[in-house]
């Protein structure tokens, strides 16, 4: 126990810079580990994690022990394990498989914050069991309420990663979203259009709403949260003109922070929804040239095409 609570108040101190320990650490650990209660192994692998420490020596000689314990999981337990493994992008199949059955056993008595970090975990991990899948958006769609921002959040990016479809959460959250939308950031803002467009979901309502936040809170938007919203209102045709207004003097003011896949979103999010501002499609451009080497053979191709239907020429 002392070995996993100073690992974890390390890694709560910030010690990311120097790692030496993490690896004085694993060893103690992995000499150890079978003695480990799983509280104890959770605060190890999420100290790890924090610091972005990663060993397959240590991780593969985890994972081992998760196998034999998982039945033994907290709630708490699971969401941080997952989450730990997920940060750290080691998919090991039979930990997770062990860690599913008891997260399908135990998810009724998930807080909204181990819930929505699971589902994340799931997805970015890429382990996909449908029934389990169904059972925690089912616990999620009745509890949705209880769900802090960054929670539906991570919500909505696990159903779109997936490309699942789950119709009754996704109109329980665009009902119980609008009214909270202030609480929101642009990041989890911007991830909720993004969602319902990749998931092809259209909800009106949610997306003027969404629209209507956006432009009261322009000012704290980056690069990235312009172009993903701006690419989802056009993605579910959704033409806003007040937002676009805003968002284009907001853009003209980070023109020179895009990277090429937000410059070709952006022109292209405009070609589709006929949305012009010269000034700054003369900017997009300039700054489009100046990073035309980076820019895959997509992000080419439907820039060209969006100053074509534009009809703008440079």
């Amino acid at each position: 126990r002392n070995l996993a609570l100073s690992a974890w108040a390390l890694a709560k101190m910030g010690l990311s810079t120097d790692k030496t320990w993490c690896r004085l650490w694993a060893d103690a650990v992995m000499a150890r580990l079978p003695a480990f209660e799983t509280r104890d192994m959770t605060n190890v692998i999420w100290a790890f994690a924090t610091v972005h420490w990663r060993d397959e020596r240590f991780l593969t000689r985890f994972c081992k022990e998760v196998e034999v314990k998982a039945e033994n999981y907290s709630p708490q337990d699971i969401g941080n394990t997952l989450w730990a493994l997920a940060t750290l992008s080691w998919k090991n199949e039979a930990a997770l498989t062990a860690i599913s059955k008891r997260c399908f056993d135990t998810a009724v008595t998930f807080d909204q914050q181990n819930l929505s970090i699971s589902l994340w975990s799931y997805a970015t991990l890429g382990y996909k069991t449908m029934n389990l899948f169904h059972h925690m958006t089912q616990i999620i769609t009745e509890r949705i309420k209880t769900f802090a921002c960054q929670g539906i959040a991570n919500v909505v990016w696990a159903l779109a990663k997936f490309q699942f479809q789950q119709k009754c959460l996704l109109m329980t959250i665009a009902e119980e979203a609008p009214p909270r939308l202030d609480d929101f950031d642009p990041q989890h803002m911007s991830i909720l259009a993004w969602a319902y467009a990749t998931l092809e979901f259209p909800n009106r309502p949610l997306l003027t709403a969404l629209c209507q936040a956006a432009v009261r809170k322009m000012q704290i938007f980056n690069a990235q949260h312009m172009a993903n919203m701006t690419w989802a209102m056009a993605t579910l045709a959704h033409k806003d003109e007040r937002y676009l207004q805003v968002l284009a003097e907001k853009a003209m003011e980070q023109v020179s922070s895009f990277n090429p896949q937000e410059c070709s979103n952006l022109v292209w999010a405009f070609a589709l929804l006929t949305f012009r501002n010269d000034e700054l499609l003369q900017a997009l451009s300039i700054r489009s040239q100046e990073i035309v080497s980076e820019f895959i053979p997509q992000n080419l191709g439907n820039t060209a095409w969006a100053y074509n239907r534009l009809g703008y020429r440079d």
